[in-house]
């Protein structure tokens, strides 16, 4: 009877939400391979390439000629029909409501992300990750 009791406590804390699913994959630090702004290519005005997506709903984005680093900047998440987050910053580039799209690179073996918002586009892969273990990204 112990042994019932101690598979279905197991059970319980083991399995993961599809929201915690979908953070794991978020969390971590991103290159931005593009990004566009109203349609225009907005990469050669960031200062580095990358950013990061913090478990305090956090998130280190890039300064640009346009914009210093925004210390105050932070996520959430929307899992609704659709997975989004929105980020709040000062940078207008960044700041908005995201649809999410996880993505592979075959070629590059590489995992990465696409986020869409009304007016911003952009296209990372994440570091230090091994493509062969993620199936279902």
């Amino acid at each position: 009877m112990k042994y019932c009791y101690f598979c279905f406590v197991f059970l319980i804390f083991s399995c993961k939400s599809q929201e915690d699913l979908f953070l794991e994959k978020f969390y971590g630090q991103w290159a931005i391979e593009e990004i566009e702004y109203n349609n225009v290519n907005y990469k050669e005005d960031l200062y580095v390439n990358f950013m990061a997506f913090e478990k305090n709903n956090k998130i280190l984005i890039p300064e640009s000629v346009h914009f210093q680093k925004d210390m105050t900047a932070e996520w959430t998440v929307e899992l609704n029909k659709d997975k989004k987050i929105s980020i709040n910053c000062i940078d207008v580039v960044f700041n908005g409501s995201y649809t999410i799209k996880f993505i592979k690179d075959q070629n590059k073996k590489l995992l990465g992300i696409e986020m869409k918002s009304d007016s911003t586009y952009i296209k990372a892969y994440k570091f230090f990750q091994n493509y062969d273990l993620h199936k279902d990204w």
